[in-house]
């Protein structure tokens, strides 16, 4: 007589393990979905941040002492050119800076995100503390005044990738509105 031979057991298990495995895949879709959706958040109330301003002065004390809180990183300054000057807004004050730095770190005209072991040089004094960097270009009034947005994390921070740079780019374009808005008033 034959032998019958059992399948389900093996099946049952191949089952479970495949289940397994595509609901870890959906726990980590709706994780990423979250982080996500809080990270569109956080940029959108920056940017409404900016929309409160009357005056060129407050675009910058917003940038400097409301996006670290807003955006959950460690440093936000602006670094910007205006007839011939450069300079860098920080939690510290007004820095001059040769224009040619600014003009070099905009080379590529997007937005750039790194990881990195000391941040750009445009950081100041906490460059050395930076880990994780994104420089955000911005222009006003057909370039007469353009700049980087600088916001810098200490830690190394898995970076977000083209989607991350489209909602960082945002930010870019809505001081530069902002700033011809403001400078008209």
């Amino acid at each position: 007589m034959a032998e019958v031979i059992r399948f389900e057991d093996r099946a049952l298990k191949s089952l479970r393990d495949r289940l397994g495995a595509a609901e870890e895949a959906r726990d980590d879709a709706i994780a990423f979905a979250r982080g996500h959706a809080g990270a569109t958040a956080s940029i959108h109330h920056a940017a409404l941040s900016l929309m409160r301003c009357e005056s060129v002065p407050c675009l910058f004390d917003t940038i400097v002492h409301d996006w670290a809180r807003l955006l959950e990183v460690d440093h936000a300054a602006v670094a910007l050119k205006a007839g011939g000057r450069a300079y860098r807004i920080d939690e510290d004050g007004n820095h001059m800076l040769e224009p040619a730095w600014i003009t070099r770190a905009m080379g590529l005209g997007k937005v750039q995100m790194r990881a990195t072991n000391h941040g750009d040089p445009l950081f100041g004094k906490i460059a050395a503390r930076v880990r994780t960097e994104a420089l955000i270009p911005f222009e006003a009034e057909k370039g007469r005044l353009a700049g980087l947005i600088l916001l810098g994390q200490e830690d190394s921070l898995p970076l977000d990738g083209a989607h991350g740079a489209k909602l960082l780019a945002f930010l870019g374009e809505t001081l530069g509105a902002m700033l011809v808005r403001c400078g008209r008033g």
